[in-house]
């Protein structure tokens, strides 16, 4: 005899005795449906119905309605996922990178908030140079010819063991709501500093119109 699948309507040529009278599960090797066949004793077997293969066959067909096997090989793998897609993913993050990292300029006057992030980055790109610091920085609102004004006080330090020049300082002035108000540059008088050494700096400026609620300062490199 042979059964069908109720599916895909496979073929599938065994012998009657080989069905219990309750039936048994099969699976398709083909679609993977699963379905109980049952004996028919009028049917017979038909030349042209088409044999599965014996390996497929032995994984398709069990006795134990408990167990359902799973032909090992037997089913196309799925479809790997587009490589392409991935590829241009790759792309643009690796393009997105390389323009935050070349617009820094335009970036930091925008936020001054991101000059530490690209301080730590110049670290990891040239492990061997070792950046200057500006510490203690200190301002605060004084009168200057009937004037208000802002004095800026802070430190430079060279951690290094190698003298090295003195950027100038941009400083950036934000409100209380981190919004840039002004951004001005300051020349430190003195050119170079020592190893491991520290030079302190001043400078007093205008006022802004805005109240200033936090100030900045990075090397203008």
């Amino acid at each position: 005899m042979f059964v069908k699948c109720p599916q895909c309507h496979t073929a599938y040529r065994i012998e009657n005795k080989t069905l219990p009278p309750e039936g048994s599960k099969m699976r398709c090797a083909k679609c993977r449906h699963v379905w109980r066949a049952l004996p028919d004793p009028e049917t017979g077997t038909s030349p042209d119905s088409p044999l599965i293969e014996p390996e497929a066959f032995r994984f398709a067909f069990s006795r134990e309605d408990h167990i359902v096997r799973e032909p090992v090989n037997t089913f196309p793998q799925p479809p790997r996922r587009n490589l392409l897609g991935r590829i241009l993913f790759f792309l643009v993050l690796a393009t997105l990178a390389v323009v935050i990292y070349c617009e820094r300029r335009p970036i930091i006057n925008a936020f001054p908030q991101t000059a530490a992030f690209y301080q730590k980055l110049d670290r990891l790109y040239n492990r061997s140079a070792v950046p200057l610091k500006i510490t203690s920085l200190v301002w605060g609102y004084e009168q200057q010819n009937r004037h208000p004004a802002i004095r800026l006080r802070g430190e430079i330090a060279n951690p290094g063991e190698q003298r090295q020049p003195i950027p100038s300082l941009r400083i950036s002035l934000c409100d209380n709501r981190q919004k840039l108000i002004r951004s001005l540059t300051v020349i430190p008088t003195a050119k170079t500093i020592a190893p491991e050494g520290r030079i302190r700096f001043q400078t007093v400026f205008a006022a802004p119109e805005t109240p200033v609620g936090q100030i900045y300062a990075v090397f203008d490199e």
